[in-house]
């Protein structure tokens, strides 16, 4: 591609690149802002969003226990659910 792009259309390319520069960033904000309302509307209604373009995936809150209390405690002790831990729900979002 040098050989075939002069000096000045590679001038004129890094001017294009310097002029778009501020929209490209504001973008890019509005993008990460978006997304990020989305994920929390997605959450709020707990289920996946479906539209033109992208999908916002709904995944249900992780489950955790702590095995070090639960491993000897399970068996004996119906109430080993004190021990449970839920996390928070999280929303992936995925390009069609």
């Amino acid at each position: 591609m040098d050989a075939v792009i002069t000096p000045e259309i590679k001038r004129q390319i890094a001017d294009i690149e310097t002029e778009l520069s501020p929209a490209k960033d504001q973008v890019a904000a509005l993008i990460v802002e978006t997304e990020a309302d989305l994920k929390a509307a997605v959450i709020i209604d707990g289920a996946t969003a479906t539209g033109e373009h992208i999908q916002a995936v709904y995944c249900k809150p992780r489950v955790t226990w702590d095995t070090t209390k639960i491993e000897g405690y399970a068996a004996a002790h119906p109430e080993l659910m004190q021990f449970r831990r839920e996390g928070l729900p999280s929303v992936s979002i995925k390009r069609k």
